[in-house]
């Protein structure tokens, strides 16, 4: 009885011993990378630093309140966006991204601005959900403008990286949370424009 107590624990023990799988953390990288969270350095899972949540929190509540705003107003939302910060395991580097902004517009380009939904990625040609069909129409048009090979490339690269900024800070939009009036108008003014480039540009 003895001895099958034993081989039963030397077994368990073996179990609780095996190397784990590539990608978790301290282990080697996968092909496709790691686990969520982690980064892949010198062929090793590692977690990077993590951010100063407390400053991450309170650049996020100035940007919301205003620097002047009474302490007992600004005192839940720092302990609201600390925990944000927290739950999503924001790095270093994207905490102070989130520190660095100082406009809203600066804050979306975050890889993780805690302050709004997570960034829907959507690729070129695609329509992102939610946004009016006037400023999916402005984005599908700048993007036909950026392949224009009758403009010089450098100009051709500055309006690619321009889309790709405003996809990414306009992927927060939603039936909740719907474009202002005011940007919807320009984008229908903007896209006659760029219609009118393209076509004095001779482009397709």
């Amino acid at each position: 009885m003895k001895l099958v107590v034993a081989l039963f624990v030397l077994a368990s023990c073996a179990r609780e011993e095996a190397p784990a799988a590539p990608g978790n953390e301290r282990q080697p990288c996968r092909a496709g990378g790691c686990d969520p969270g982690l980064v892949c350095l010198s062929d090793r899972c590692v977690r990077p630093p993590g951010a100063d949540c407390t400053l991450v929190a309170e650049a996020l509540t100035s940007l919301e309140l205003g620097n002047y705003a009474p302490v007992e107003e600004r005192r839940p939302k720092i302990t609201a966006y600390r925990a944000k910060c927290d739950a999503q395991r924001l790095t270093k580097q994207d905490g102070e991204c989130v520190i660095a902004a100082r406009t809203m517009d600066e804050l979306r380009l975050c890889p993780k601005p805690v302050m709004f939904p997570p960034y829907k990625a959507t690729v070129e040609g695609q329509v992102i959900a939610g946004l009016p069909p006037e400023c999916s129409q402005y984005l599908l048009t700048l993007e036909r403008y950026a392949k224009c090979q009758a403009m010089p490339p450098d100009a051709r690269q500055a309006i690619a990286k321009s889309v790709a900024e405003m996809r990414k800070s306009w992927s927060i939009f939603s039936e909740k949370t719907p474009m202002p009036p005011a940007v919807i108008a320009a984008c229908k003014q903007g896209n006659d424009a760029i219609v009118q480039a393209i076509a004095s540009f001779s482009c397709n």
